[in-house]
């Protein structure tokens, strides 16, 4: 039996995404699908948006969101080997939280600790060595960022590998100084670093400098190829650093992640430090891009960066307002010895459009400050042709993927909502079930327990008919007239290497899509 990806698994992903109290405004039972919780599995939690040609994963992160996105002609092969669908690539957005205090130490990269374990950013500035800083990279640079009492000069910093695997040891990275935290100076900086000797070991690094910084920040940029990166210490002379630097991120309240199945739109909402942010998702059929906008209540809320990551070799670039990466598939995705004689050109590329505040280009990231509200619009394409005599391909997907964005930033938020609803509506709206409304009884029961009465025979019409109503919004959503059919991960494939190469099989496909 083949794996497909969400019907076969769908009561379990509906544990975490059905009823209770919220603070987004609420649709009808039969056609909303949330949790109370940012998903960490992109199979079994993640909620889906697609218009088509273009679908993307919501993972719904509070300071670090991760919007995993694929386009439906991605693909590597040629016509004497299926070769496999491919992932496209990710979207990040790490959010700042507002300065807490005259002091601080944290993570400004977003990335996080596992919860499970004693290995959180105060663990490098305890002052013992037999305890570590351990996370998870994510293929982004990782940073650790300081803010002093007062501005110190520091000409020399210290780290201190932890106790096992050395592959976790920092091989490339920045030390930077900043008078503000927002504009920083290059210090120094280290490339091609072997592993340390030993285990525990304490190396300093001098570099010149007669500046007296505020704040100072580590970005490891590569380590000896392990997906984690640790250190049990870093020290910077002249400064007595302490877990009392440590600061705990805030934690987020009246937290809901929502899809919307009526209107195909995907909703954040979560209360932070007495503000009340919000995010919108969507894939419009008619603009041909995913769309998200950053809200919240009070004015100035929204600082942090966005990055944008390709799945393959493609390297991403930022200009003015606009990230982008491009490249060409080959072979050594699957055959690392020979090049299929089909070799596609892709490209993505998102633009970035805030109210109040600013944005800025810098290091291949698009940074915000101070702002009201962002719009992102995100699209990608390649140039794959469904012409056997042309070669299967056409011209590269540059210009046809900046006019469409063009054409998109020069409309409204709300004229693209307002288009992309109605267009689905002419599909989602020719059909009705309606199976009856539950019980008082059954909605006042939790997900786990309304499931649990469900399979153990209870009367649930509104569970019956929300998952009717998911099935009918995927198929929409994965396959729309002028684009590809729907695949066995259809648009939400997120590996190069994908179960059963995420192709077309006429034995089960049907059914289980």
């Amino acid at each position: 039996m083949k794996n497909t990806l969400f019907l076969p698994r769908l009561l379990t992903a509906l544990s975490i995404a059905i009823s209770a109290m919220a603070a987004c405004a609420k649709s009808a039972m039969d056609q909303t699908i949330w949790s109370d919780r940012p998903a960490t599995d992109w199979q079994q939690e993640c909620l889906p948006i697609g218009n088509g040609h273009l679908g993307a994963m919501i993972f719904g992160g509070v300071s670090n969101e991760r919007i995993q996105f694929n386009e439906d002609s991605l693909w590597i092969g040629d016509e004497t080997d299926t070769g496999a669908y491919q992932a496209f690539g990710d979207l990040y957005i790490t959010l700042k939280e507002t300065d807490p205090g005259p002091k601080w130490l944290r993570c400004s990269s977003g990335q996080m600790a596992s919860s499970e374990r004693p290995e959180q950013i105060d663990m490098s500035v305890d002052g013992d060595v037999n305890t570590k800083w351990c996370v998870p990279h994510g293929g982004r640079p990782l940073q650790w960022q300081v803010k002093l009492d007062q501005p110190v000069v520091v000409n020399q910093y210290m780290l201190a590998s932890a106790n096992d695997v050395p592959a976790r040891d920092p091989k490339d990275w920045h030390w930077e100084g900043s008078h503000d935290g927002t504009t920083w100076v290059l210090l120094d900086q280290r490339t091609e670093q072997d592993p340390f000797p030993k285990r525990k070991h304490e190396k300093a690094f001098t570099f010149e400098n007669s500046t007296a910084y505020r704040f100072y920040r580590l970005t490891l940029l590569a380590n000896n190829g392990d997906p984690l990166y640790q250190l049990s210490e870093i020290a910077l002379n002249g400064v007595s650093l302490d877990a009392t630097y440590a600061i705990k991120p805030a934690t987020a309240e009246a937290y809901r992640r929502e899809l919307d199945i009526g209107r195909a739109v995907h909703t954040t909402c979560y209360d932070l430090r007495g503000v009340t942010f919000t995010r919108e998702y969507f894939a419009s059929n008619p603009a041909d891009v995913i769309v998200l906008r950053l809200s919240a209540d009070k004015a100035g809320c929204y600082s942090g960066a966005i990055s944008l990551k390709g799945a393959h070799d493609g390297i991403t670039k930022a200009e003015g307002n606009t990230l982008s990466f491009s490249g060409t598939l080959s072979g050594k995705y699957r055959k690392p010895k020979e090049n299929y004689a089909i070799r596609l050109d892709y490209e993505a590329q998102v633009i970035v459009l805030n109210q109040g505040g600013r944005i800025q280009a810098t290091n291949n990231t698009i940074t915000f400050e101070d702002c009201d509200s962002l719009v992102l619009m995100l699209s990608g394409d390649t140039n794959y042709l469904n012409r056997h005599d042309k070669g299967w391909t056409q011209e590269h997907p540059h210009q046809a993927i900046s006019q469409r964005l063009a054409n998109a930033s020069a409309c409204s938020y709300q004229d693209l909502l307002q288009e992309h609803i109605a267009d689905y509506h002419s599909l989602f709206n020719r059909l009705s079930l309606q199976l009856g409304q539950n019980p008082a009884s059954a909605r006042a029961l939790d997900a786990a327990e309304r499931l649990g009465a469900y399979r153990g025979g209870a009367h649930d019409p509104e569970l019956e008919t929300l998952i009717f109503n998911y099935a009918r919004y995927l198929m929409i959503s994965c396959s729309r007239p002028g684009s590809l059919p729907a695949n066995l991960q259809g648009l939400w494939n997120q590996s190069n290497e994908p179960p059963w190469r995420s192709d077309y099989h006429s034995d089960v496909n049907l059914q289980m899509n």
